[in-house]
């Protein structure tokens, strides 16, 4: 038995109908219970007081059985089936593999369910206490508003948790990760308006002002009401997709997580969260606003530039292997050399769409281009700016063609590359933020330096000259360039003396008298 009751009570569940409802009965049992008693200890006078800290107690109950436990059974589950075989016979039923994914997700997190249902009807119960003489039922109506916000954000966490447990055979735990980047993250989600609706914060706030009585905050403008129904909206697509990708990887164990036109869905639902969250720009009272538009600008480009190498990557991947299947004469090779020109041709559409969404980003923030705030050298740092985002996607993809070419590990060095040259710039805009307003040199100096090494003169500087970053960008490109060619060469080599080693067999002769 474990030390903290609740974690024996998770881990002796069995997930049966009547094991369930015992939990949630006595769940109930003990909130009422120890409310009555300090009810009648306290008096009538403090049984807000009470009730206000048993709802407290139980909203912390549900995030723990909802965002940690039920993720984690998830994964134990996946990691069980890997383990013992299970997941080969699963693979060979008949049932759909998007129904395999709902169940993996939906069966291990009943446990966490119930229990989370249990303390949602005592939550309720604690409510209408809360309201005792004051005849203001919008208490419960904020608790159960707050329940589908919980449930939904459930949901994103265990779909997220089952893509990445499928894709690695249930190795590793992505949920201390998630964590992590949730904590250290905090102080830069307010200035990424898409992850503050894609988390969640900007609902809860939203939801709470709206069934807060007038008279203490302003009323809900246009903006505020749209934020609340994006932020529920846009976890239900992003947990459908993570579904979708882990379901591929179910009977399709080599294919990649994300395909090119997997990982082009993804780009684009990035960058409308990101739009939504630009127009539903949270008013003064929640999360202190925003001072400035640059900031906002310059973080969402950099984050939307790391998602664009999820296609990248894919692109990468596929035009190697369409290669090689000429090389082995399994496709035609005019076919070979059309469609890898299309993948190799994703590098201009994906920087024009990092372009695009910059200027969207600008425009719908009423900013009329605030970041280049030089009047006399608008234009140029301007120009600066979209030449290093369109040379960084050029690198970007060299790069992938590079380490898929020379057979390297290509996870880690996707991840390796992902930490050094993009979060590295994503990091400093983050200290920049922080520590002082974000102003018109250092938003040029955040832009350039969203993809890869794309600021190394900048960083030095901030208030250089944004063609430094230019010049890096440009050596960079043209050495990444270089290598790739030359790997690919050599592995199209090694494809064709390979081919040309495999002899037919050759046919059996009959025998002779």
């Amino acid at each position: 038995m474990t030390p903290i009751p609740m974690m024996g009570l998770y881990f002796n569940l069995t997930g049966r109908w009547k094991t369930n409802a015992g939990a949630v009965l006595g769940l109930l049992a003990i909130v009422l219970f120890g409310s009555f008693l300090q009810y009648r200890a306290s008096g009538t006078a403090a049984v807000r007081d009470v009730a206000g800290t048993w709802t407290g107690i139980l909203l912390v109950l549900q995030c723990i059985a909802l965002l940690l436990f039920g993720p984690s059974s998830v994964r134990k589950a996946v990691a069980r089936d890997f383990q013992t075989g299970m997941m080969e016979s699963i693979r060979l039923t008949p049932i759909p593999s998007l129904g395999i994914a709902v169940g993996y997700l939906l069966g291990p997190m009943m446990t966490a369910l119930f229990v989370a249902g249990g303390a949602a009807l005592a939550g309720a119960a604690m409510s209408g206490l809360l309201a005792y003489d004051m005849n203001a039922p919008w208490m419960v109506t904020t608790w159960y508003l707050g329940q589908i916000g919980l449930l939904i954000m459930s949901l994103l966490y265990g779909s997220f948790v089952l893509m990445i447990s499928l894709a690695v055979g249930g190795k590793g735990n992505p949920l201390g990760l998630m964590f992590l980047v949730g904590f250290a993250g905090a102080a830069v989600i307010q200035h990424v308006p898409g992850l503050m609706l894609l988390s969640g914060l900007y609902s809860v706030t939203s939801v709470m002002s709206a069934v807060t009585p007038r008279a203490t905050l302003a009323p809900l403008s246009t903006a505020e009401q749209l934020g609340m129904l994006a932020s529920p909206m846009l976890q239900v697509i992003f947990a459908g997709l993570f579904i979708v990708a882990g379901a591929r990887k179910i009977r399709s164990p080599d294919r990649p997580l994300f395909d090119v036109r997997l990982g082009l869905v993804l780009m684009m639902l990035s960058a409308a969260a990101l739009l939504l969250g630009v127009l539903v720009k949270p008013s003064a009272s929640v999360f202190g606003g925003w001072t400035s538009n640059a900031p906002t600008v310059v973080v969402s480009t950099s984050v939307f530039t790391l998602v664009a190498q999820v296609p990248l990557l894919a692109a990468a991947a596929a035009s190697l292997r369409l290669r090689v299947s000429a090389q082995y004469g399994d496709l035609p090779v005019t076919a070979a050399r059309s469609r890898g020109a299309l993948l190799d041709a994703m590098p201009v559409f994906i920087g024009l769409g990092v372009l695009a969404l910059l200027m969207l980003l600008a425009d719908v923030g009423s900013t009329a281009f605030s970041l280049f705030s030089w009047s006399a050298h608008a234009a140029q740092r301007a120009t600066a700016v979209f030449a290093c985002v369109l040379l960084s996607i050029f690198a970007d993809y060299q790069f992938f063609r590079l380490i898929l070419a020379a057979g390297r590990k290509v996870l880690g060095m996707f991840v390796l590359w992902c930490v050094a040259a993009k979060l590295s710039p994503l990091i400093f805009e983050a200290i920049v933020l922080t520590a002082s307003d974000f102003d018109g040199q250092f938003g040029a100096a955040g832009v350039s330096g969203a993809s890869p090494f794309g600021a190394l003169g900048l960083l030095f500087s901030p208030a250089g000259s944004p063609w430094v970053g230019v010049v890096v960008q440009l050596v960079l490109a043209l050495v990444m360039f270089s290598w790739a060619n030359r790997a690919t060469w050599r592995a199209l080599e090694t494809a064709a003396r390979n081919a040309a080693d495999v002899v037919p067999a050759r046919p059996l002769e009959a025998p002779t008298a």
